[in-house]
């Protein structure tokens, strides 16, 4: 399966070549310059901070560091390759958010650019007897709709989500890789797809999905046969895949214990609607959130969780009934689901129902498809109707959709503005109170931080943090017996989680009671032996109750 610009001759080739690359770089810098009024935005008090700014892993790129992102899991995930980045942005930018956001922006454009040029080699390895102009359009169609879609804000304007950016970027690089072997079995090809595929694992475990992909590329557009070398080339990618999936359990062991509250049937009836709801918001962009909760009461016998399935059970039959004429549809169609499915939610990581980040490497299938339907549509025209009907639909397309990100992408700008935008979607989402307060806090706006606190409290008042972080507003405005009250919830809920003892701890030696602060850093130092703060203000408390020899001990433990 040559490609087609080889097969045209070498100056055929060549501008063939030339212009592919003209129409991905012009795609890139239009993905680039629609999200370039998010260099002016700052971080967001959501990840961000355990990422970049409250982050000391990132600040010192010695041995120490590069062993601790390959050996240990950081935030519930093992991803050294992002790590890396934020270490590497630390040491160009400081904590300026300008190169953050500048990172992920320039890692999106170059997505975009490989989108056009991944949609060309497809249609061109299909063996349609398509024109040059067709594949590119194609392309275009297919980089644009990837490029400037809304749906894909939250991957490149939220800067924790670099994960995402970065590990499409080896993701598309890997299947490019993949296609060039398969059209010319060289070991180096091979030997590219599979580092490809290790750096897109080391980036975001979501790439796991990628052996079973280049099986539904065989399928189609390559149509090759299922052979015993095909299986057995790709058991390296499976065994890889399987090791990224075990670390992936491993390091949020934490996270699903925490989370894991839903039952295996509303974990299925939310991963089918999961399913639905992203088509949806692709086809229809409109009231996006960076946070969907769950419904207070998951039930699948509801017209939202029947009328999903029924939809997700009418493709798959009309792609397999079809698969005669159009084998494309069903191979783009099982490259959306295999991609997706890590994140439906079957296995419960968060509290949230769905996540618009979630669709940055599924959309890519979608993408592909709409650009061949467009090109196939324009086809049909002469020349001149061609070339109008496939300018006018990439204009509409990208000038729709940039207003659309431009609109959404605003929403990033900072943390108020974020979660006031999740109240107006979600009026009775605890985490979007909970962080607004924490935003106000930062800005010391304490009544508006108070208020959003106790709204949070009251829509989720088991959740020990929400009572803590009201409880350290309290603090902070010098009502000490409110804060010790809501620290008191605090523990009761959440006994040995770090802080909460520390806290108290303080507000009580501000009350004045010494012994019952002296237990709660105690009592922390228990849960959390290397809290220097607590050491510290214990050995101040003792200090201050005539205990100078226990006082120099925890000083000393402070220093050590």
């Amino acid at each position: 399966m040559e490609r087609a610009e080889e097969r045209k001759g070498g100056g055929a080739g060549d501008k063939a070549r030339l212009t592919v690359a003209a129409a991905a770089v012009l795609c890139a810098l239009a993905s680039f310059l629609v999200y370039a009024p998010t260099l002016d935005y700052g971080f967001i008090n959501w990840d961000d901070p355990k990422y970049v700014y409250n982050n000391p892993l990132i600040r010192s790129m010695d041995a120490g560091f590069f062993i601790s992102i390959l050996t240990r899991p950081y935030f519930g995930n093992w991803h050294p390759l992002t790590m890396l980045s934020y270490a590497l942005d630390y040491r160009f930018w400081g904590l300026n958010p300008t190169g953050y956001h500048l990172t992920n922006i320039v890692f999106h454009g170059l997505n975009t650019a490989l989108v056009l040029v991944l949609a060309v080699r497809l249609v061109r390895a299909s063996g349609a007897r398509w024109t040059g102009s067709n594949e590119v359009l194609a392309g275009v169609v297919a980089a644009v709709f990837f490029g400037l879609h809304p749906v894909h804000v939250e991957s490149v304007a939220w800067v924790s989500e670099r994960k995402d950016v970065l590990s499409a970027f080896f993701f598309i690089l890997s299947l490019l890789a993949y296609l060039k072997y398969a059209a010319d079995p060289l070991k180096r090809r091979y030997a590219a797809a599979l580092v490809f595929f290790i750096l897109a694992l080391m980036s975001k475990p979501m790439a796991v999905t990628l052996p079973v992909v280049l099986l539904v590329i065989d399928f189609y557009p390559l149509r090759r046969d299922f052979s015993v070398r095909a299986v057995v080339e790709k058991l390296p990618f499976f065994a890889l895949s399987a090791g990224a999936s075990a670390l992936t359990m491993w390091a949020q062991k934490g996270a699903l214990a925490r989370e894991g509250v839903l039952t295996l049937g509303a974990r299925v009836a939310t991963a089918v609607r999961a399913a639905g709801f992203y088509l949806y918001k692709m086809a229809l962009p409109f009231d996006l959130a960076p946070y969907y909760p769950h419904p207070v009461n998951i039930d699948f016998f509801t017209p939202e969780y029947i009328g999903a399935a029924v939809f997700l059970a009418a493709v798959t039959v009309f792609c397999f009934v079809t698969v005669k004429r159009h084998r494309g549809l069903l191979s783009g169609w099982l490259y959306y689901l295999v991609t997706l499915l890590p994140v439906l939610g079957l296995i419960q990581v968060g509290g949230q129902a769905a996540a618009d980040r979630y669709t940055y490497i599924p959309s890519i299938g979608v993408a592909v498809l709409l650009g061949a339907g467009v090109a196939a549509l324009a086809g049909r025209l002469s020349a001149r109707g061609f070339a109008a009907l496939g300018t006018a639909l990439s204009l509409i397309l990208a000038a729709s959709l940039s207003y659309g990100t431009l609109r959404q992408a605003a929403i990033w700008k900072d943390s108020e503005t974020l979660w006031t935008y999740e109240i107006g979607e979600f009026p009775k989402t605890h985490v979007a109170y909970n962080n607004r307060g924490l935003a106000r806090q930062d800005r010391g706006e304490m009544r508006g931080a108070l208020e959003d606190f106790s709204k949070a409290i009251s829509l989720a008042p088991e959740l020990a943090e929400l009572h803590n972080n009201r409880g350290a507003a309290f603090h902070l405005v010098g009502d000490y017996a409110s804060a010790v009250k809501d620290y008191n919830t605090a523990i009761s809920l959440a006994p040995a989680y770090k802080g909460y003892h520390y806290n108290r701890g303080l507000s009580l030696q501000k009350l004045g009671n010494l012994p019952a602060a002296i237990d709660d850093y105690t009592a922390e130092l228990r849960i959390d032996p290397a809290n220097i703060d607590a050491y510290l203000h214990r050995g101040l408390a003792l200090r201050s109750l005539g205990r100078a020899d226990l006082a120099l001990e925890d000083f000393t433990s402070a220093v050590r």
